[in-house]
């Protein structure tokens, strides 16, 4: 009840404003913007375009309106709200922008490409629009122009720590490494009070073997920024595991957990480490107890059910997995999760009934999802790049065939047979840390060699051996 009354008396003095300085565009977007958020999207539309009535320029209203076509996903009116901005205010950089992302997500690239160095041109300071445009060539993958882009803007601000980090990204991606290094070396002198570029450096020097410097680094980090310690301890944590120092890393772990309210991942990345340890009495201790934390948090409920389902108690995975269902009634994953539990269980009758329950969630949204498919596809013929499309472990590859049926020059990659006969031999949990995708979960190490052999031995079969023999 407070917190409805302290909306509507927000409500109210929202109105008030409009009331009082009813020439102002400014009150009238705030007052849509607490619609939208309320999701009165009628209400919120309304207000945007009176604002637009009172101040034709004002780029908060045109970039409003736009943004709420975009959440309802009208995306003809986002686009079309997008031109008229570009048109009333055609000095607006963030417009350009705006517009370039979309034709990004589109496969426009040569349009998105223009529009976003456009935006640049605009507005040659704004570091947010110098970093889309270089995620936009990281996803084009054209690194070169990305740094070009980043070594440009440090021209003009060589005191940028971010700069300095996003540059060292991309020298990683290109095998730059002592370069990389020693750009986030800058980034953190530059800025010694970001925890951030503590933990980037760290994670730089980890991921190279140098223990020692990431370890002095994120310790250093935790005594400096004490409300940041939850994410650095995880992060020594994993540091230590990494050096089978594995006293050590518990004592980090359970030092995350007590510097405040523990974020859940905490508690599952503990029950993980737990369990790699073989104690799983304590992985189940640290997983239930993230349960009392976070009892509407339904992936607790699979990953305890993925734990539960390895070491064969079956009606510990169940209770879990309807738990999960209760909670979230249209996801397919717990469907098929029980349905794949009650398979291993040699309950073939419930194991159908649930299979169907999960297709006819899919069926909603099928229409849907073969559209975005076949998008992609679109977008990749025009490019001539070829479309391997790899099916999920477990699944059936059938269900991506019949939504490409009509098209050409597809390859599939069937997980499924390859990772049943794996686990009949040697358990689900070599192959699979939890149930988060139903019948299947993200992959272990083993698992994630066993998906990539099978990807490059169908990549050899289906195309470069066919391209030999053209």
């Amino acid at each position: 009840n407070l917190v409805t009354e302290d909306v509507a008396k927000l409500e109210q003095r929202l109105k008030e404003a409009v009331g009082r300085y009813p020439m102002n565009a400014a009150p009238y977007v705030e007052l849509g913007t607490f619609y939208k958020e309320q999701g009165d999207y009628e209400k919120a539309e309304k207000l945007f375009k009176e604002a637009l009535g009172v101040d034709s320029r004002n780029v908060s209203a045109h970039l409003a309106l736009a943004w709420l076509y975009k959440e309802q996903e009208n995306f003809s009116l986002y686009q079309e709200q997008l031109e008229k901005t570009i048109i009333a205010i055609p000095e607006s950089g963030q417009a350009h922008a705006e517009l370039g992302k979309l034709f990004r997500e589109q496969g426009k690239f040569s349009q998105a490409e223009e529009l976003l160095n456009k935006a640049l041109i605009l507005e040659p300071q704004n570091q947010q629009l110098i970093i889309e445009l270089v995620n936009f060539y990281k996803i084009v993958e054209d690194f070169s122009q990305a740094q070009d882009v980043i070594e440009k803007a440090l021209r003009n601000n060589p005191n940028n720590d971010l700069l300095f980090s996003e540059l060292a990204k991309i020298q990683f991606e290109q095998g730059g490494f002592s370069q990389a290094e020693e750009s986030l070396k800058k980034a953190l002198e530059l800025n010694p009070r970001s925890p951030i570029r503590y933990d980037e450096l760290a994670q730089f020097y980890r991921y190279f073997g140098k223990y020692s410097k990431a370890g002095d680094l994120l310790k250093k980090a935790i005594n400096l920024f004490p409300s940041s310690a939850q994410e650095l301890y995880l992060e020594l944590a994993w540091l230590y595991n990494d050096q089978g120092r594995f006293n050590l890393a518990e004592g980090a772990f359970k030092a995350a957990l007590q510097g405040g309210p523990a974020d859940i991942q905490v508690y599952i990345e503990l029950s993980k480490f737990y369990e790699d340890r073989k104690k799983m009495i304590q992985s189940e201790k640290v997983l239930l107890r993230a349960i009392d934390l976070s009892p509407q948090t339904t992936r607790l409920y699979m990953i305890l059910a993925g734990f539960y389902k390895n070491q064969k108690r079956y009606k510990d995975a169940e209770r879990m997995l309807k738990k999960a269902v209760s909670l979230d009634r249209f996801n397919t994953e717990k469907y098929i999760g029980l349905a794949s539990l009650y398979e291993d269980m040699g309950e073939s009758q419930r194991a159908i009934e649930y299979s169907e329950k999960a297709q006819r969630i899919r069926q909603l949204d099928k229409q849907e999802i073969r559209d975005s498919f076949l998008k992609i596809k679109e977008i990749l013929d025009a490019r001539k790049i070829q479309l391997v499309w790899v099916q999920y472990p477990m699944y059936k590859v059938e269900l991506l065939k019949e939504i490409f049926q009509a098209e050409k020059r597809v390859i599939f990659v069937d997980n499924e047979a390859i990772f049943k006969e794996a686990i009949k031999k040697d358990g689900y949990s070599e192959y699979f840390l939890d149930l988060s995708a139903g019948n299947s979960g993200h992959c272990t190490a083993k698992g994630n060699r066993l998906l990539a052999e099978n990807i490059a031995n169908t990549l050899i079969k289906e195309y470069f051996e066919q391209n030999e023999l053209k």
